[in-house]
């Protein structure tokens, strides 16, 4: 299973996720890394023509980021709005125009050395899915979609709600998950470190 850390502010979007069974796969320019897509690539080794067709395939790839971890504190406080959001539990359903790809984590910018018998539509899904090494704790996995494909089907298995939801708002989202999707399970962050606490203790 992966895992979507988002808040509820707009909660029209988690409805959309919920009732539609889909997440939203934004476009580069939509990421947070201000150094995402950046490559290095020798002027003497690289055909001016790939670097161009690289760029050409890095603006039409579209980017759904996951995680493959629920519990990560500083996720919890980038994207889920400091435990007053939720974390979205799902599986895929992968085609041909949809590819999952586990984010590499380096030191140093991707560096094409060499052109030759390149294609420059898998160059550039290997420049998106490297990042830089402070980035690691978010465990990322990304999803892949091109062209207009703006939403990647998901099937939704569990809810976690963060430890600061307000009681009201989250028995709301229980209660909506059991009218209209009863299948989904529904935990509470707190509960959890709880029972693992009890665990480790006992």
């Amino acid at each position: 299973m992966l895992y979507k850390y988002r808040s509820i502010k707009n909660l029209q979007f988690f409805i959309d996720i919920l009732i539609n069974e889909r997440m939203y796969a934004a476009h580069i320019t939509d990421l947070n890394d201000p150094m995402e897509g950046f490559y290095k690539f020798s002027s003497t080794e690289c055909d001016r023509q790939v670097v161009k067709d690289i760029w050409n395939n890095k603006n039409q790839i579209r980017i759904l980021s996951l995680s493959k971890s629920y519990k990560n504190p500083l996720m919890w406080s980038h994207y889920a709005d400091g435990h007053q959001g939720v974390v979205i539990g799902v599986e895929l359903e992968l085609s041909e125009d949809i590819e999952k790809v586990d984010v590499e984590y380096s030191e140093f910018s991707y560096f094409l050395r060499n052109t030759r018998n390149v294609s420059s539509k898998e160059v550039a899904k290997k420049i998106l899915s490297t990042k830089y090494k402070p980035w690691y704790y978010e465990e990322e996995v990304r999803i892949f979609t091109s062209g207009d494909k703006k939403f990647v089907p998901v099937k939704i298995k569990e809810i976690i709600m963060g430890k600061k939801m307000e009681p009201e708002v989250s028995d709301l989202i229980i209660k909506t998950i059991n009218k209209v999707a009863p299948e989904i399970s529904t935990r509470k962050m707190d509960e959890i470190e709880h029972e693992q606490d009890y665990i480790t203790k006992y």
